[in-house]
């Protein structure tokens, strides 16, 4: 290809340098747009696409049409040929999705949306529409394993028995979690005071809530059951909801998984196993006056 390009009936532009000025006065303004953009996640990574290099073939079309009527348009045509590099650049990030060409490399650099590395993800591969059917999947697994919990719990008694907490069980709270606190576990039969307030939130209202705040966010499930918006605000206070739901899911999973290993894990798990569980001794009862 030739390096000059015809301007006019008689002059003659060295192509090569107006396409290296173009692309340089581009970086060098985009550069400092960028700088003055706070420092989240979101400005990372329209940072990483917009500076990602490319010919800026678009930028040099809009200077070029600019230079018709002036010859110093490139500080005037600028703004407008930035301008279009960032929409080509949000054009390139939708197209590189897993749900448009699935691409993984732009220019020799990983695609904007690979934001976290293989091995963190499921699937082992940056696909987020494999990873949305996957979600899917377990959600209504979940779902349906606390119907069939809740239904037989009701029938034999499970849930009135065992975990709705009693009056005498809100009395003696405060005393319960100071046990803990000292490291002082007491192994009976039933569930302790701190058990049945834990496992009846999260069984009655944190998982309850997940499941629909995660339907609020189906646009299918709200075309079925609009009232759904209503009750959560929207589908964005719907996910704001879910996700410190799950935040608080992760808590209650490490924090119970501590109190097994401090409780003692061998009387734990084998009561999970086998259905043996080692109680504390009982009492012994306190010897009369004049024994």
């Amino acid at each position: 290809m030739a390096d000059t390009v015809l301007s006019g009936a008689t002059a003659t532009v060295d192509y090569a340098a107006a396409k290296a000025d173009v692309r340089r006065a581009v970086e060098d303004f985009l550069q400092e747009v960028f700088a003055d953009v706070p420092a989240t996640e979101v400005a990372e990574a329209a940072r990483y696409a917009a500076l990602g290099g490319g010919h800026r073939w678009r930028a040099l079309v809009a200077v070029a049409a600019g230079k018709i009527f002036r010859d110093d348009a490139l500080q005037l045509v600028l703004p407008a040929a930035c301008g279009v590099e960032l929409a080509h650049a949000a054009s390139l990030v939708l197209d590189d999705l897993p749900s448009m060409d699935d691409a993984c490399v732009r220019r020799g650099k990983p695609c904007t949306h690979r934001a976290f590395p293989a091995w963190a993800t499921i699937p082992s591969y940056q696909d987020l529409a494999t990873g949305r059917v996957i979600h899917f999947f377990f959600a209504w697994a979940l779902a349906a394993t606390l119907l069939v919990w809740l239904v037989s719990s009701l029938l034999n008694g499970h849930i009135r028995r065992d975990l709705l907490p009693r009056g005498s069980d809100v009395r003696g709270l405060p005393g319960e979690i100071a046990e803990h606190l000292r490291f002082r576990f007491h192994h009976r039969r039933g569930y302790n005071i701190p058990q049945k307030f834990s496992y009846a939130f999260v069984l009655f209202i944190l998982l309850p809530l997940m499941i629909l705040t995660g339907l609020t966010m189906s646009p299918a499930m709200d075309t079925a059951f609009p009232f759904l918006l209503d009750i959560f605000g929207g589908r964005q206070t719907a996910r704001t909801i879910h996700f410190a739901g799950m935040a608080l899911i992760v808590l209650f999973f490490v924090v119970h998984i501590l109190m097994v290993l401090a409780a003692g894990p061998l009387n734990e798990l084998r009561s999970i196993v086998t259905g043996w569980y080692r109680t504390d001794p009982p009492a012994k009862p306190m010897p009369e006056p004049g024994e």
